[in-house]
């Protein structure tokens, strides 16, 4: 069993670039439940914020991100 996804973002960190890759995750198998929901969590935060689609996102934000991706690539 394997897979694949694009996790590279280009430019600069805004709502409308995480929720792309975020919603492009599919794991039928439920092996990545917890990059899955961290992931989720992490975009009920975002829309919190109330930022517009194409602002740069906080740094915290950006931070919490980039722990997610990692986390994907661990499993991947």
């Amino acid at each position: 069993f394997s897979f694949e996804a694009k996790l590279a973002l280009k430019g600069r960190l805004t709502k409308r670039s995480i929720f792309s890759v975020a919603s492009s995750l599919y794991d039928p198998l439920g092996l990545l439940v917890p990059v899955i929901i961290t992931s989720k969590i992490l975009l009920q935060e975002i829309w919190l914020l109330k930022l517009d689609w194409d602002e740069s996102e906080p740094q915290n934000i950006e931070f919490a991100w980039k722990n997610v991706l990692t986390a994907y690539r661990i499993f991947h």
